[in-house]
């Protein structure tokens, strides 16, 4: 896939309507683990590309693993 492609889906993939709306929802007992965020601060320390498994749309292991704690973090936090 070219490279202009990848980034043109990279910038849908980073709208923030998605996370806005999902914390409008106002249930008790929905979570929402904002791995948006805590990937776009550490991508002003790494590529985009070194953070994914298939250049594209799927995390590495190591995003993998950041993900994870945020998901957990937002799932035990009061």
């Amino acid at each position: 896939m070219a490279v202009e492609k990848i980034k043109e889906l990279k910038e849908i993939w980073e709208n923030d309507i998605y996370r806005e709306t999902l914390t409008m929802i106002p249930e008790k007992g929905i979570a929402v683990a904002d791995v948006q965020t805590v990937q776009k601060e550490l991508q002003k320390r790494k590529r985009y590309l070194d953070i994914t498994g298939n250049w594209l749309n799927h995390p590495n292991d190591f995003l993998a693993g950041i993900q994870a704690q945020v998901v957990f973090r937002s799932l035990t936090q009061e």
